[in-house]
């Protein structure tokens, strides 16, 4: 949600820490939180760091699919998105995931 974010560059935080509302904003129909974690400021030369979760179930966005074939294009497989490894989870792109309370795109 625009203008929802409770962090700002630099802050550390945890897990279960409100980092921003759900919304609908950008080139999405569907709202959705989008975040990222990588290892320097420059977009373009850092390495994308994994994000593991707890609790949760994930399973292929349909949402992702159809945005791949309305743009034309091949929808890449998600088969290597999901690692579970003891308790955490780790997801990457094209993973619908629920956490038991809502779901989140």
């Amino acid at each position: 949600m625009p203008g929802s974010a409770t962090v700002k560059v630099g802050d550390k935080v945890k897990q279960g820490d409100v980092i921003a509302k759900c919304g609908n904003s950008g080139y999405t129909g569907e709202p959705h939180l989008h975040f990222q974690l990588q290892s320097s400021k420059s977009f373009n030369l850092s390495a994308g760091l994994p994000i593991a979760f707890t609790d949760i179930k994930a399973q292929d966005s349909i949402g992702y699919k159809l945005w791949h074939k309305k743009a034309g294009m091949e929808c890449p497989s998600t088969k290597s998105n999901l690692e579970v490894i003891g308790n955490k989870t780790y997801i990457g792109r094209g993973l619908d995931v629920e956490n038991g309370k809502r779901l989140a795109r």
